[in-house]
């Protein structure tokens, strides 16, 4: 896995009952394998704990407490973030909205580049943007201080984060699994920040039914595909060191890292 995820996992403090523990622990000996060892990795260990049973059915319970123990501990400050403040051009009061975003949804259509679709949200967000991380607008609306229809100015703030997540929104509600291949690109730019693409969450099969694998850039730089049973060389390895867009219609969720 990446260096943060191993540096966050030792940083988790001990819980008195198990929650996530032995997960953790299960985790750390992965990576050791990992940098040790050459050839598919087993992770039967890790899946057993995720599929702990009680009475002969998973106990879901457990697992959602493990890897929400893991995941909740992890820094949520470097999110998306965004802030609009409006004002009455005639009462001059300042209303303030903000919002937080764990990932930034998109629509995938076929043979669309991720990047432009990334452009066009941010754009949407934005709504008039003038500048690199802000973006400024007139129009009409009504004033809950005025209680009447005024002119307002709109000022629009984005706060990149570190971690940029992309969700494809693949699972439409009432609709056929949305099986339409996009472009990945291993660099893409977001406003005036760049990012390097690594990881990749993969669904495959229906909607009702189907299997996820990972695609992970490790310390090493390298590409790892994480499965239920194995960890192998990934696809991703040779595509990468082109550097250069690939296509997919099984990527669900991607992980981009801010290069400072």
């Amino acid at each position: 896995m990446t260096e943060e995820f191993r540096e966050h996992l030792e940083r988790v403090e001990i819980r008195d009952d198990d929650t996530g523990n032995i997960l953790i622990e299960e985790l750390i000996s992965l990576f050791s394998k990992l940098d040790t060892e050459r050839g598919p990795v087993s992770t039967s260990a890790i899946k057993q704990i995720i599929d702990r049973e009680i009475d002969g059915k998973i106990d879901l319970d457990y697992s959602l407490r493990c890897l929400y123990w893991i995941i909740l501990k992890n820094e949520l400050s470097e999110i998306f973030k965004y802030q609009i403040t409006a004002k009455c051009l005639k009462c001059n009061r300042t209303e303030t909205y903000k919002e937080k975003l764990n990932f930034i949804p998109l629509v995938p259509q076929h043979s669309q580049d991720l990047e432009d679709s990334l452009q066009e949200r941010i754009h949407q967000i934005t709504a008039d943007s003038v500048g690199p991380f802000c973006g400024v607008s007139s129009l009409q609306d009504y004033c809950d201080h005025c209680k009447n229809i005024t002119n307002m100015e709109t000022t629009n703030m984005i706060q990149f984060p570190k971690i940029l997540i992309l969700w494809l929104e693949r699972f439409g509600i009432g609709k056929e699994r949305n099986d339409d291949e996009v472009i990945i690109r291993p660099q893409i730019k977001a406003s005036s920040h760049e990012y390097e693409l690594y990881a990749i969450i993969n669904h495959y099969g229906t909607k009702d039914s189907g299997y996820y694998n990972a695609d992970i850039k490790c310390t090493n730089q390298q590409w790892h595909r994480f499965d239920e049973r194995h960890v192998t060389e990934s696809p991703l390895d040779v595509l990468s060191q082109r550097n250069e867009g690939f296509r997919s219609s099984a990527a669900l969720i991607l992980m981009y890292r801010r290069i400072e």
